[in-house]
This record gives C-alpha cells, structure tokens and sequence, in this order.
C-alpha cells in the first residue's frame, strides 16, 4: 500500500486543527467535520472556527448543519477556492 501524498489542503486542514481546542474531528480528502457538538453551541463553536479562519487566512469555510434537525451537532469545514479542492 502507497503512503498517502500530503496536499497543500491537508496542511490547511491541519493548520486550523493546531489552532483550536476541539479534537472531535473526521478529516476526508476536501473537507474537515467537527462532530458531537455540544447541545445549543453549534452556532457560537461556527463563528469561533470561522474567526479563527479569517486571523489565520485560510481559504475555508465553516458551515454549521444547526438549522438541520438531524445535523445539529456537526459542522463542516470546506475550501473556498477551487483549486484546492481539484488538485
């Protein structure tokens, strides 16, 4: 079995992982999902992660599921930019 080839999305990824104190965290090829969100904090955990995004400028997003009944205690981090999620 070939190790896996480290993307420049991976160390992104990996770059906002070190900068937040949540370690639930499911790590897939384009996008990152912090899950077991507690109850009524997944609007405020949202923005934190989105904060932090934005002081260390990286092309993400974090999306929380919080309107979803079933998805509440999720949410999904994905690239902005197009050419991450491609190469």
């Amino acid at each position: 079995m070939k190790p896996q080839e480290v993307t420049e999305l991976d160390k992104i990824f990996n770059s906002l992982y070190c900068s937040l104190p949540y370690t639930k965290v499911h790590s897939f090829e384009d996008s990152m999902l912090y899950y077991n969100v507690p109850f009524g904090h997944a609007e405020s955990m949202t923005k934190e992660i989105n904060d932090k995004i934005k002081e260390l400028g990286l092309p993400l997003i974090a999306k929380s599921n919080a309107s979803n009944q079933i998805f509440k205690d999720s949410i999904l981090i994905i690239p902005t930019d197009e050419k991450l999620v491609n190469a």
